[in-house]
């Protein structure tokens, strides 16, 4: 009943906003045992993913951000969340795919972007470091941390900002 698959989901999500994490996750998959509908199962699938990325269980948040590419596999949120827990795991090139794969379905996304940078910063690969870093600051132009990165990557090129354009 989707009810009650509802109701489980949002009993969960009241205990994690408590910090009971093991009673959310109970909830959760109660909630997965009482629905088929595909928009309630993304939805639990997804704060399963949340959650386990909270209780520091990586492999079974990319489990179930899987679970919800499955059931959309444009989902956003889900392919972000997987790229941050591949680059915490060391999967660098799943992290770059996956960061890719969020920028091909949102192009502005400026956090992508971002990221992306820093990983191909880590790489060396400079160049792609500073357009990555270019075109999120060109989406939100007030963004800090991509600006203060792009700088890094220009000093080690050694040009300034003023000479690249944004």
């Amino acid at each position: 009943n989707p009810r009650f698959a509802d109701a489980h989901n949002n009993l969960g999500v009241l205990y994690k906003e408590k910090g009971l994490l093991h009673e959310a996750r109970k909830e959760y998959i109660e909630a997965l045992k009482d629905t088929s509908l595909p928009y309630y199962l993304k939805i639990i699938h997804r704060n399963l993913g949340t959650l386990y990325g909270e209780m520091g269980w990586v492999d079974s948040a990319i489990q179930s951000y899987h679970d919800v590419l499955k059931l959309d596999p444009k989902d956003e949120n889900s392919h972000y969340n997987l790229a941050v827990l591949y680059a915490q795991k060391g999967l660098i090139d799943k992290a770059v795919n996956s960061f890719l794969e969020v920028i091909h379905i949102t192009p502005d996304d400026s956090e992508a972007h971002y990221r992306l940078g820093l990983i191909y910063f880590q790489k060396s690969l400079l160049d792609k470091a500073m357009i990555k870093f270019q075109e999120a600051l060109r989406i939100k132009p007030d963004y800090r941390e991509a600006e203060q990165e792009l700088k890094k990557v220009l000093s080690i090129l050694g040009t300034d900002l003023k000479s690249v354009s944004r």
